[in-house]
């Protein structure tokens, strides 16, 4: 009887002890949820409020022929500064999307703002070949022994190959709608408008609620 007792006690307290593992476990999980969701917040208010300075640089001239060599300099420090962080943010969540213990969830929720950081990222890569573009547009119209280049055209299929997957793979994601809109205008910009049309469709039909129904 009493090494039935002491049998009991035992398996009680190794249950104890199981129980605060695991309760420890879930604490430090939700910790680093946060620790992560405050860092996101802080990288994404300091990328406002660095585009927002650097819109304001623009508008405090109304045509960019008239910048000096000084503010054409700021602006492109500024350009290169938001998107040194943003390659550092891709990096970051490249890692974090191979971690086994994310949930399905936890998954999309990284992919899509991969997506996004990528997007950004082709963004500025476009915007830097545009620039190049257009300087030598002016001078090739100028002097026709100048071999004028072909226009460049934004590339946004790795953002559009992210949304796609989360698409496919975790369609029950919370944020579904903003991907499916995300993936339509990435078609849309990509030059592929009929496919762009099937995914607004989508939404239309399979979220009526969705807030992205009002965006023009």
């Amino acid at each position: 009887m009493i090494r039935i007792f002491t049998i009991l006690l035992i398996l009680l307290f190794s249950v104890n002890i199981l129980a605060d593992s695991s309760f420890k476990a879930a604490k430090k999980k939700k910790e680093i949820e946060l620790k992560l969701k405050a860092e996101k917040r802080k990288k994404d208010e300091a990328q406002k409020k660095a585009l927002e300075k650097l819109e304001q640089m623009k508008k405090q001239k109304l045509d960019l022929y008239y910048l000096t060599d000084q503010d054409l300099e700021s602006i492109e420090k500024k350009e290169n500064e938001i998107n040194k962080k943003n390659s550092q943010q891709i990096k970051i969540l490249e890692r974090m999307i191979k971690n086994p213990s994310l949930s399905n969830n936890q998954k999309a929720d990284r992919m899509f703002r991969l997506a996004e950081a990528k997007w950004e990222s082709s963004k500025y890569a476009y915007l830097r070949k545009r620039k190049e573009y257009e300087n030598i547009i002016d001078k090739c119209s100028e002097d026709k022994s100048i071999k004028c280049p072909e226009e460049p055209i934004a590339d946004y299929s790795a953002s559009i190959k992210l949304y796609k997957e989360i698409l496919k793979k975790i369609p029950q994601y919370e944020r579904i709608d903003e991907v499916i809109y995300y993936l339509g205008h990435g078609l849309q910009r990509a030059g592929k408008p009929s496919q762009a049309v099937s995914y607004f469709k989508k939404i239309v039909l399979k979220y009526k609620n969705s807030s992205y129904l009002h965006i023009r």
